[in-house]
């Protein structure tokens, strides 16, 4: 298996709730497994980051500390 250093993924909103959006992982194709799947972000977050109806969100994931 090969060793990654980040992981980036593209997601789109799914539904909003009171005070979260839900997003859904954009795929590569119909086939692709999803690299993290649904998210859950708050509100108040979403407008901390200037996020839009519409818009894409992109996360990126890393590992920190330690060299295993």
């Amino acid at each position: 298996m090969t060793k990654l250093n980040n992981v980036k993924a593209v997601f789109t909103a799914e539904k909003a709730t009171k005070n979260t959006v839900r997003f859904q992982e954009v795929l590569e194709s119909e086939f692709a497994a999803p690299t993290i799947g649904t998210i859950y972000v708050p509100k108040a977050t979403l407008g901390q980051l200037g996020y839009a109806e519409g818009k894409k969100l992109v996360v990126t994931v890393t590992v920190e500390g330690g060299d295993k």
